[in-house]
């Protein structure tokens, strides 16, 4: 399910908010972080949200992100967790008690059942700029058709209807993006079940080769 870790950045520590980088050692696969209080396991992340400034050095397109936030409960057993890879467990990195900041007095949380719902589907996107790389390589891998039934599976969620295929057939080659922001801004889009555009380790993200060995790098 996941690749093993390859290399592993701490970019920021905000309190007790932990962010930065897993980059998987290859393929489509995103990587998986285990923290680790002496031997017992007390959290985990994917790593699998978009980052701007990987996309911008060309790591993963920019989706290698992860984003943790821990609590005082997690360092019961030990005053410092070992942050290992899911798929190798070997030890990347540590955190200690003392390299975060805690609430004197966490303040309780009111939510609605609908946002705790929520909460736990996977992170939704209303920009396309971050799937701009991949989905310029998926229109020169697949033809016109397939790649029109791509952007309304990624879109829409569907297949796309006789006339969808028809309109938009010209546009797979040469403007790709066109296709996507026309279907964003349908009307069927924005009245989406589930709005925004999933992720591209969602469990429902178009089953497509997502990285070429090296290209993303």
């Amino acid at each position: 399910m996941y690749s093993a870790v390859e290399t592993i950045k701490v970019k920021a520590i905000k309190g007790s908010n932990i962010q930065g980088w897993a980059v998987p050692a290859e393929g489509a696969r995103c990587a998986c972080l285990m923290f680790y209080a002496a031997e017992t396991l007390v959290a985990a992340a994917r790593a699998d949200r978009f980052d701007a400034e990987a996309a911008r050095v060309k790591v993963r397109d920019g989706w290698c992100k992860f984003d943790i936030t821990l609590s005082q409960k997690h360092f019961v057993l030990a005053d410092t967790l070992s942050v290992r890879c899911a798929v190798s467990a070997n030890e990347l990195t540590r955190i200690g008690f003392s390299d975060l900041e805690f609430d004197a007095a966490p303040k309780l949380a009111h939510t609605t059942p609908e946002a705790i719902i929520a909460a736990q589907i996977d992170q939704r996107y209303t920009d396309c700029t971050p799937f701009e790389p991949l989905i310029e390589r998926f229109a020169q891998r697949l033809n016109e058709d397939e790649f029109v039934a791509f952007a309304y599976q990624f879109v829409l969620e569907r297949r796309p209807d006789l006339v969808g295929i028809a309109h938009y057939r010209k546009f797979a080659k040469y403007q790709p993006m066109t296709i996507i922001r026309e279907l964003m801004q349908s009307e069927e889009y924005k009245q989406k079940r589930t709005p925004g555009l999933m992720g591209v380790f969602s469990h429902g993200f178009p089953q497509l080769p997502l990285f070429q060995s090296g290209a993303a790098r």
